[in-house]
């Protein structure tokens, strides 16, 4: 299950670092993500599910089939494939991105 809170998203996981800010909300029957800052560059897929959708926020719902590929992974990340198709988006808790680059400075 994927934790309510805000994440960064980084595309294809290139070393640009990470851009554009989300919201992620639990709700009753799955999670919403909404889009709050705009990353400065944004590839096809994933740019057309959030402008495409009211609010700039894309919906999942749990134990059904969606046009978007997910993978949870256990360290509290997730990955989306848009369209089921293109690049991966990768989504990390903005804390823990925070704490690394913490680390990295020293």
């Amino acid at each position: 299950m994927i934790k309510d809170g805000l994440y960064h998203m980084q595309e294809n996981q290139s070393e640009r670092g990470f851009k554009g800010k989300f919201e992620v909300k639990n709700t009753k029957k799955g999670f919403t993500i909404t889009m709050l800052e705009e990353p400065y560059f944004m590839l096809g897929a994933s740019e057309s599910a959030f402008k495409n959708h009211k609010n700039n926020t894309v919906f999942f719902i749990n134990n059904k089939i969606c046009k978007h590929a997910i993978r949870i992974h256990d360290d509290g990340t997730f990955t989306i494939y848009f369209y089921q198709s293109g690049v991966p988006c990768y989504f990390e808790p903005i804390e823990k991105v925070e704490e690394l680059e913490k680390i990295k400075r020293g």
